[in-house]
């Protein structure tokens, strides 16, 4: 989000996530950033205004609520479905990949969660990938 890399794609996710996990270090992260980085000052500050906002945490004690609840919030499309959970060995971390669906695209965000003292709480999420779907002519 400092710009250090040029890149976009990257500032954008970095952005996204903390504005998901809506923590008072995310925001204060992101009001840092917005002062040093002056191309992103509008996504910053969406994403500051949606922390503000004070909307329902992400974090459950339920692994699959709390991927649903990123699919109903992560706007990437009309949310289709979510994998099953991919868990580390420990069974403490887990990934839900999220697919969507925008106009002919198929795009999948990769959600990260940790589970801490009993409940699942998001630590990152990032578009995985992204095809265009089969095109059908209609009569």
């Amino acid at each position: 989000m400092l710009n250090k890399y040029k890149d976009r794609w990257v500032e954008s996710g970095a952005i996204q996530t903390l504005m998901l996990i809506g923590a008072p270090v995310s925001r204060q992260i992101l009001v840092e950033a917005a002062l040093n980085n002056k191309n992103r000052t509008k996504d910053i500050q969406q994403a500051i205004n949606y922390i503000d906002s004070k909307p329902e945490s992400i974090a459950d004690v339920n692994l699959i609520k709390a991927g649903e609840k990123i699919g109903n919030t992560l706007y990437a499309g009309r949310w289709s479905k979510n994998s099953k959970p991919r868990f580390n060995k420990n069974k403490d971390k887990a990934l839900i990949d999220c697919e969507f669906i925008l106009g002919r695209d198929r795009i999948n965000y990769t959600a990260t969660f940790h589970k801490i003292a009993g409940v699942w709480q998001l630590h990152g999420v990032r578009e995985t990938w992204q095809a265009l779907m089969a095109y059908e002519k209609s009569e």
